[in-house]
């Protein structure tokens, strides 16, 4: 995972400062502390490490002022952490915050050490301090490293709720738009604690397309949504989301993420042509910086890709197949935060598979190095389609059973793959339990939801008309009826 850095040496500088009023032995200890610890920040090594907590072991530091003992216990923390010795900075940092508890970076070292020691419901919730005691400092956290600790928080513990919480009062918001899944979950999870009074004011913040239709089809919110009412109108919540990522575009026009978003709506509203006319004209910008060697033109340029990978999907609704693949195939060689391009190789891999190229689509994912549970989720589906293709039954037996077995991972990958092989039966028992679990409802119930669909490429041909005989079974009818609905949406969701 990666991980926001903090500068601890300015931290020390500004703690240490107060030392210098103290006498003759103390202002020394301190200054020689602070020495010390400068070796350490950016830079973990063992000699320094073992210099540091020595001096920590020293008598003089417990006439150290509260804030000075706290900022050298983080720095050898965090050394610690660096050096791999998880166990060791777990307790430097619980005695520093212990010690400091109003230090708000501490709640984040502690949450990264709890991570990597795989305590992911204490990681969670220790972030989740963190970020309610310096909210200010949340846009400097990466967002793959927030929704890493959502990822891996597990899903009925309090640590992911105080998490989602804390990035609510804060007005998390990711690429200029509110991460209305999350505050949908938030409303989940507030719901079935029966914190109902909370409800209303976490909905009031869902106004996106996604978390609209998640409200509208889930019986549970039925009391706060009136489905006739131009709140709840889905198509005007991506036609006024559109307009104020607009108005981001104009305030900040440099910042990738929100074009990417912005690209986004126009694909769900069907302006294809206009998501090929701006994602070119990016495009062209980022040509000739590198042609210039210049620095990236853009803030947030690890998402160029994505915004390229909406053009694919404006000139596939075009028709322009040959176009949208030869697309692909560019992106998979470019790299993603720097390391191997496993999103693009994996889509690639799928649009191979859907033109009914197992080979080329199976050397697509050939090396795809180390990919997330969702990601192994798809490579196991191109697989398990690529193997029946060439008529290789135990290299498909073998995809099925991998995606059988992790089919929490990836829900909506493992159901496409029961409707792709037509186990109908197999697919709505799934469709049954995902809809009596309060927790993974809602997504169950956006995925069943009726909208555009564009021309499919011929593997996948068969998905829309047994997705759509799945939703008439009596079985999977009544279970649908019980928790919520499937309306039809005119746009893209």
């Amino acid at each position: 995972m990666r991980v926001y850095r903090w500068q601890i040496l300015p931290l020390l500088l500004l703690l240490f400062a107060p030392a210098f009023a103290r006498p003759a032995p103390s202002e020394d200890f301190a200054a020689q502390l602070q020495a010390v610890a400068r070796t350490l920040d950016g830079a973990p090594n063992a000699e320094g490490q073992a210099k540091l907590e020595g001096m920590i072991a020293d008598p003089r530091f417990d006439t150290l002022d509260p804030p000075q003992q706290a900022a050298a216990l983080a720095v050898a923390g965090w050394s610690a952490l660096g050096l791999q010795r998880v166990a060791q900075a777990r307790a430097l940092l619980e005695r520093a915050s212990v010690i400091e508890p109003s230090m708000a970076e501490l709640w984040y070292m502690r949450a990264v050490v709890d991570h990597q020691n795989g305590d992911r419901e204490l990681a969670a919730a220790h972030l989740a301090r963190h970020v309610g005691a310096s909210p200010k400092t949340l846009p400097e956290l990466d967002t793959g490293v927030i929704y890493a600790f959502l990822r891996d928080a597990p899903p009925e513990g309090e640590g992911r709720r105080a998490l989602l919480q804390a990035l609510f009062d804060a007005r998390w918001t990711v690429g200029g738009s509110a991460p209305t899944a999350e505050w949908y979950e938030l409303a989940v999870l507030q719901y079935e604690a029966g914190d109902r009074d909370a409800v209303p004011a976490t909905l009031a913040r869902i106004d996106s397309a996604d978390g609209m239709v998640r409200l509208r089809a889930d019986r549970r919110f039925d009391p706060w949504v009136d489905r006739a009412a131009p709140r709840w109108n889905v198509r005007r919540a991506v036609q006024q989301q559109q307009d104020a990522l607009r108005v981001a575009n104009l305030l900040d026009p440099d910042d990738m993420s929100v074009l990417v978003n912005l690209a986004a709506t126009m694909l769900s509203l069907g302006q294809y042509e206009e998501v090929l006319r701006m994602s070119e004209q990016v495009s062209a910008v980022v040509d000739a910086a590198q042609a210039q060697n210049a620095q990236g033109p853009y803030t947030h340029m690890d998402q160029f890709l994505w915004l390229m990978e909406n053009r694919v999907e404006a000139l596939r609704r075009l028709g322009r197949s040959d176009e949208a693949l030869a697309l692909r195939q560019r992106l998979r060689q470019m790299p993603e935060l720097g390391q191997r391009n496993v999103s693009q190789a994996l889509n690639l891999g799928e649009m191979l598979v859907g033109l009914e190229h197992p080979q080329e689509a199976l050397a697509a994912i050939g090396e795809l190095g180390q990919t997330s549970p969702y990601g192994e989720m798809v490579k196991h589906m191109l697989h398990l389609l690529a193997a029946r293709q060439m008529h290789d039954e135990p290299a498909a037996r073998q995809a099925l059973d991998y995606l059988r077995a992790h089919r929490a991972d990836a829900p909506r990958v493992w159901l496409s793959c029961l409707l792709l092989i037509d186990a109908q039966d197999e697919a709505a028992a799934f469709v049954r339990d995902e809809l009596a679990s309060p927790l993974r409802r809602g997504d169950m119930l956006f995925d069943l939801q009726d909208q555009p669909e564009p021309e499919p490429l011929p593997a996948f041909a068969p998905l829309e008309p047994r997705a759509k005989a799945l939703k008439t079974r009596a079985d999977v009818r009544a279970a649908i009826d019980a928790v919520g609905r499937v309306e039809h949406y005119d746009i893209g969701l």
